[in-house]
């Protein structure tokens, strides 16, 4: 049985983009920000159904 895991995006988001060590997270534009937003509704969609 072949197993996804599904909070694999939002994972990698949240320890490589939005980790302060590792990026600028005080130069994420309001767009990057809300695209983030945009796609972890799509993501929270996509995994209740």
């Amino acid at each position: 049985m072949n197993q996804t895991y599904l909070l694999e995006w939002l994972d990698s988001v949240v320890t490589l983009n939005l980790n302060p060590k590792k990026s600028a997270i005080s130069n994420l534009t309001s767009f990057e920000s809300q695209a983030i937003i945009n796609k972890a509704v799509q993501q929270t969609q996509f995994i209740q159904k």
